[in-house]
């Protein structure tokens, strides 16, 4: 029974190619992967990670969050375009009631509906609130723009202020 046994175990091993399988491995976590398809090459590649893709950012003049006055009460309207994409355009309507921080909020709440391609948030930095927005996909295909329609809150926020620019990735293989 013993013999039998071995044979099988033996057979099982050879049975689906055990020793000819392939195998993609990375010591760079998941920053680079690949996949091993039936009836590859054994290959060893070395790939360098020169630089990884960045989303761009943009972040706007600081505001004391609990003052009025920093955004003009109204309705302003700004248009949105990603890469190549449609621009997508966004109306916010801020009350004369509205302080700073709450219109901040009312922006971001806004563009964040839009599904332009971009996410926003009212960020604090040193008791001052400012609207922060950054693309949702890395690399230069995605980079973004903002501009005034109707309103001037692109330009009075300093919405254009790039603080991160989007970049692909660079790298090398075998090289």
């Amino acid at each position: 029974k013993s013999v039998n046994s071995l044979n099988n175990s033996a057979k099982s091993l050879t049975a689906g190619n055990l020793f000819s399988q392939k195998y993609v491995s990375s010591t760079a976590g998941t920053a680079v992967t690949g996949e091993a398809k039936i009836g590859a090459k054994a290959a060893q590649y070395n790939v360098g990670i020169n630089q990884l893709a960045v989303a761009q950012r943009n972040d706007g003049k600081a505001l004391s969050g609990s003052a009025y006055g920093g955004v003009n009460a109204g309705i302003s309207t700004f248009g949105i375009k990603v890469g190549n994409s449609t621009e997508r355009y966004v109306s916010v309507s801020v009350l004369a009631t509205d302080n700073n921080g709450q219109a901040l909020k009312k922006f971001a709440s806004a563009i964040n509906k839009s599904d332009a391609g971009v996410w926003a948030e009212v960020k604090t930095k040193n008791n001052m609130q400012y609207l922060s927005i950054t693309g949702n996909n890395t690399g230069a295909a995605n980079s973004f723009t903002l501009r005034d329609i109707s309103g001037n809150v692109v330009t009075n926020l300093e919405l254009t202020n790039k603080v991160t620019n989007a970049v692909d990735a660079q790298y090398t293989v075998n090289g």
